[in-house]
């Protein structure tokens, strides 16, 4: 992963040399983040957007997580919303334990 900041970054997802891009199109600090889909692959995620919602409740803090404005549904997407568990759940484990499991160690699911 490349990229992050201010609302108009853009921050490049590569995995195996290839991934998504999306520009971060809203930030409200310790509340929430939202990425736009800008690139051109994968074809299905262009104009869909990500959203990352904070809510903090005594000593813990909970993730509402968003990936929406898919044109249609699909087994395709249905792959997409397990493996965002995949990576929010390796990014609990490395806030708790220090230590996830990102790619190319993640989880892997087949969507064929």
């Amino acid at each position: 992963m490349s990229g992050a900041g201010e609302v108009g970054s853009v921050i490049e997802f590569r995995f195996n040399g290839g991934g998504p891009d999306f520009s971060v199109s809203q930030l409200i600090p310790n509340s929430k983040v939202k990425w736009k889909h800008s690139g051109t692959m994968p074809e299905a995620w262009i104009g869909t957007e990500i959203s990352f919602d904070l809510r903090v409740e005594g000593e813990q803090t909970f993730v509402r997580f968003t990936h929406s404005n898919w044109k249609e549904t699909s087994h395709f997407m249905a792959h997409c919303s397990t493996k965002w568990v995949v990576f929010l759940l390796s990014l609990k484990e490395a806030i708790e334990k220090d230590q996830g499991r990102p790619f190319p160690n993640d989880i892997h699911i087949d969507h064929t």
